[in-house]
């Protein structure tokens, strides 16, 4: 996503100025999904690291026993005196170090996911660099070449002009226009 967004910055250098390389990092950084899902999956952490602690919830248990299947009596919770009907609650107590453990845990799965928010920021800082790097790299590059084509044009301009007036042979002017047309196809490419 960020070299995507690099690469439509050209096309938008003529509305506004290009960025600064702080500025696209700062952009990349603030825009990186990657990073944002990192940092709500560490809040996520710390918010079970408070959960792991407690004691779990209790449970509520109801069943029926012994309820006949088949005769007069099939289905009848009141006919049969073996059928038997149970409710109750139940609560588990772990020991306090088991969830003194866990919330530990939760607390270290908090920090493993606040490095890799941080390692994901790296990452995105390190690329976005690069691409701004290399789109630097490319600007500089097509302006010398086009330097490199206007000058050379001109020496098409004075080798034709020597070459009328007789004070130069038609290979300079042949060399001159070779030169212009290998910058061209090197302006291409850039």
């Amino acid at each position: 996503l960020v070299l995507y967004g690099l690469a439509l910055l050209p096309g938008l250098a003529g509305a506004q100025p290009a960025l600064s390389l702080a500025e696209a990092v700062k952009l990349a950084v603030a825009r990186s999904p990657a990073i944002a899902s990192q940092q709500s999956m560490a809040a996520a952490a710390r918010e079970m690291s408070v959960a792991a602690g407690e004691l779990p919830d209790p449970k509520l248990i109801g069943g029926f026993e012994n309820v006949p299947a088949e005769g007069a009596d099939a289905w009848r919770l009141d006919r049969d005196g073996m059928t038997m009907t149970r409710i109750g609650l139940m609560q588990d107590f772990p020991r306090e170090e088991k969830r003194r453990l866990r919330t530990e845990r939760a607390v270290k799965d908090a920090a493993r996911s606040d490095a890799a928010a941080a390692s994901a920021a790296a990452n995105v800082r390190r690329e976005t660099a690069a691409a701004w790097f290399a789109r630097r790299y490319a600007e500089e590059t097509e302006r010398a070449i086009a330097a490199q084509v206007a000058e050379a044009e001109l020496a098409v301009v004075a080798a034709n002009a020597a070459y009328r007036a007789n004070k130069a042979p038609q290979g300079e002017l042949l060399l001159a226009q070779s030169a212009t047309i290998e910058l061209a196809n090197r302006a291409t490419e850039a």
